[in-house]
């Protein structure tokens, strides 16, 4: 996960400015662009909820008897997709408004 989430991370300036660059009229909104942004969203509040469950196991991990194990490593990786989602979700949104159809990280990524 770490190698495409690095890409994405790295290329989104270069691929922002392209799009702010863009002469191109935006694209309509359209049931499939919908439904992108409707999984995306939901990905990202999906990892916000296995955030807060990490968090919530943190809490109990300092009852006594609770055999309850959260590394640091639980919160990372949460974090890391909740952004990595709204950044592509991001990056949708504003190849949409450029008016270019997809973007070259999008496909890759």
């Amino acid at each position: 996960m770490l190698v495409p989430c690095a890409f994405l991370w790295l290329l989104s300036p270069v691929e922002y400015i392209y799009n702010q660059r863009s002469t191109g009229r935006g694209v309509r909104t359209t049931w499939l662009y919908l439904a992108k942004s409707a999984v995306a969203f939901l990905l990202v509040a999906l990892s916000l909820a296995e955030l807060g469950n990490d968090i919530w196991l943190q809490q109990r991990q300092q009852e006594p008897g609770s055999g309850i194990l959260v590394v640091g490593a639980d919160f990372i990786a949460a974090s890391a997709k909740a952004v990595t989602y709204f950044l592509s979700w991001l990056l949708m949104y504003n190849t949409k408004k450029s008016g270019r159809i997809t973007s070259v990280i999008q496909v890759t990524f």
